[in-house]
């Protein structure tokens, strides 16, 4: 008997009925093709951007800029993963990616400024990656 008014207590702390609604707003940013995305930083502003096939996408409109060219093979855009990361300890994301045409795993080099040419380096090839 005296677990029962634990038990009353215990369960009268839990929310009833459903949680509320968390509001989403759905954002069309290409119509392309792409076969991933990423949230980070790109620019230093404090703000996410999001990464995703041939551009990255500036917070909060959401402009796009493009930084790298991808290959468009057998229905795919050959880009399979998007890891964003300082590679070069600048400061500075960077964004890591792998093919699996393209049989490569390379990161391109953040500039820093919304307008500047990335750098493209190879990491490892010569096999699938995914």
């Amino acid at each position: 008997m005296r677990l029962l008014p634990f038990l009353l207590t215990a369960l009268s702390g839990l929310p009833r009925g459903r949680p509320p609604e968390i509001p989403f707003a759905k954002h069309t940013l290409d119509l392309g093709a792409s076969e991933t995305c990423a949230v980070a930083d790109i620019n230093g502003d404090g703000r996410l951007d999001i990464v995703s096939g041939e551009y990255w996408y500036e917070a909060p409109r959401w402009t796009p800029h493009k930084f790298r060219e991808l290959a468009f093979l057998n229905n795919y855009v050959d880009n399979f993963s998007d890891l964003p990361l300082d590679v070069n300890g600048d400061g500075r994301t960077d964004i890591v990616s792998c093919s699996w045409f393209g049989r490569r795993l390379a990161w391109w080099e953040n500039p820093g400024a919304a307008s500047g040419a990335w750098k493209d380096h190879t990491i490892d090839g010569g096999f699938p990656i995914e």
